[in-house]
């Protein structure tokens, strides 16, 4: 009886492990941003044009310079890095065909209102500056969106995402990852 506990608990624990991974959000003089998960990472740079991370389960997909889709779990995330106007008015076709309910990352990037309608975008994620006109449209629109500070973590998971705030002022537990001077890797370091 109890190897057969043990069993059926291995079974319920692996159906339903949530995977999930981090993408650290960039700053705004950042031409990349970088994946986790676990130990290993994942740059999304211009070498990128479509391409699988960890095991598979992460496809990420470039449409410009400034314009990423990650995909994993049936869910989708647009990545808007410094992205332009022009940029957006030439793949706002592409992408309303490319995209389901995204939510988005926007760091450095204009708000394109009429796109986000188009995209029917999900949930919403700001990095940078935001007029008081822009909030007020995107609260018009009922549109949920998180300004987020520098070198916040976004954790995507299949059941949504979690943020874990870069801020140390903001009076909650946060963090952030610098890379190991003499190693390279990744390293998470909480703000306590």
């Amino acid at each position: 009886m109890k190897k057969l506990f043990i069993i059926f608990s291995l079974i319920f624990i692996s159906v339903f492990n949530i995977y999930s991974f981090d993408l650290i959000v960039p700053s705004a003089d950042d031409e990349s941003y970088v994946l986790m998960d676990g130990d290993e990472e994942f740059i999304v740079d211009d070498s990128v044009y479509m391409k699988y991370a960890f095991d598979r389960s992460v496809n990420v997909e470039r449409f410009s310079d400034t314009i990423t889709l990650i995909s994993y779990d049936d869910e989708e995330m647009l990545v808007l890095l410094n992205a332009t106007e022009d940029d957006l008015s030439v793949q706002k076709f592409m992408l309303r065909f490319s995209v389901d309910e995204p939510d988005v990352l926007i760091v450095n990037s204009p708000i394109d209102f009429e796109l986000l309608e188009e995209i029917d975008a999900d949930d919403l994620y700001i990095s940078g500056l935001i007029s008081p006109d822009e909030r007020a449209m995107l609260r018009r629109m009922d549109m949920d969106f998180v300004e987020l500070d520098i070198s916040s973590i976004l954790r995507l998971t299949r059941d949504g995402i979690s943020v874990i705030s870069g801020n140390k002022n903001n009076g909650q537990n946060g963090g952030f990852y610098v890379s190991c001077p003499n190693c390279g890797t990744m390293i998470y370091v909480p703000l306590q």
